[in-house]
């Protein structure tokens, strides 16, 4: 009954079971770790809600001298710019009157 009820869920939805089986591995080696299974492929990418990552941020930036503001910092700045900005002068005299 066991092994009917798995072929039915392997072929029903086989990236669940897989997800099943690399789990219930008897070799704990060849079990995946709580990283394995966040980059994995098979699993969708964990949400957050809205509300908590604007608290997040906004912890992160109240105290710039924690770790996660500077990593924060520098991926922003490490990122690459698509197109290059483009540089424009404007006329000192456009305000005067």
């Amino acid at each position: 009954m066991m092994k009917i009820a798995l072929r039915c869920l392997i072929y029903k939805v086989p990236l669940q079971a897989h997800i099943i089986r690399w789990l219930l591995n008897h070799d704990p080696v060849k079990r995946p770790t709580s990283k394995e299974l966040l980059k994995c492929d098979y699993l969708p990418p964990p949400q957050m809600e809205e509300s908590e990552l604007h608290e997040v941020l906004r912890s992160t930036i109240a105290n710039p001298d924690s770790a996660a503001y500077k990593n924060m910092i520098q991926t922003i700045f490490m990122q690459s710019v698509a197109l290059p900005a483009a540089d424009f002068a404007y006329d000192n005299d456009f305000y005067r009157v």
